[in-house]
């Protein structure tokens, strides 16, 4: 591949945010350019050396084409542009009746099971929960109150300002096509205000942040499936 189609390749994936991003688009494209000033030398001074420039300047246009670092992932760092907001979507197919699961999930103080981070719910009122979440070290409280209780089939809760974090989520119930237990989606929203917490907290939604949740959620499917007492 020549310079110039490298440069081409590299500069058209700058925008590219695949599943694993953890490079931020201004650093992607000094990435872009100082891996094709690198590659250029290396070629042009290939016989007296410069080919020994070739090879950090293929990583750096990787890490600029792909968005993707292995030393940022080895150092837990991610300086991507993710506007604050996280979003989450996962299915799970649980071997209990929609029942059993419904009635499981309609006590949102049983939410710890589903996602460790969730430190606690407390219901404050009939439909009103107070709700503690650990970020890294950092605690956050907000207020949510149910938005929809459809029984058997779907929850919606959502925060309530003020908040350092706004929080909204959905659970839908099915029954499992082929007769297996109980499909439940779940849809998660995190989106931290610009506040000094807030801000503490948007450092540390990345791509780590979900594979941990899709960790946990696949721990609470054993759980239903295993310990939680109902039809099987």
């Amino acid at each position: 591949m020549s310079t110039t189609n490298l440069l081409d390749f590299a500069l058209k994936s700058i925008f590219v945010t695949p599943q694993d991003k953890n490079v931020g688009t201004n650093e992607r494209i000094i990435s872009c350019l100082s891996g094709m000033i690198m590659c250029y030398t290396g070629m042009k001074n290939f016989k007296k050396g410069g080919c020994f420039l070739l090879f950090p300047a293929g990583f750096l246009l990787f890490r600029s084409a792909t968005g993707y670092c292995p030393i940022n992932k080895a150092l837990g760092r991610d300086t991507t542009e993710r506007n604050g907001i996280f979003t989450f979507t996962r299915d799970l197919m649980i071997k209990k009746s929609r029942a059993d699961v419904y009635q499981f999930c309609k006590a949102l103080e049983n939410f710890p099971a589903m996602m460790k981070h969730i430190q606690k719910v407390e219901k404050t009122g009939d439909n009103s929960y107070l709700w503690t979440a650990a970020f890294g070290d950092q605690l956050v409280e907000w207020n949510a109150e149910i938005q929809e209780d459809i029984p058997d089939k779907r929850i919606i809760w959502r925060s309530v300002p003020p908040s350092d974090v706004e929080n909204y989520g959905i659970i839908e119930f099915s029954d499992n096509p082929e007769g297996l237990g109980t499909e439940m989606r779940i849809i998660f929203m995190y989106k931290p205000e610009k506040t000094a917490i807030g801000k503490i907290v948007a450092k540390l939604i990345n791509s780590s942040f979900e594979r941990m949740i899709i960790h946990d959620l696949e721990e609470f499917k054993q759980y239903m499936e295993n310990d939680v007492p109902g039809e099987g």
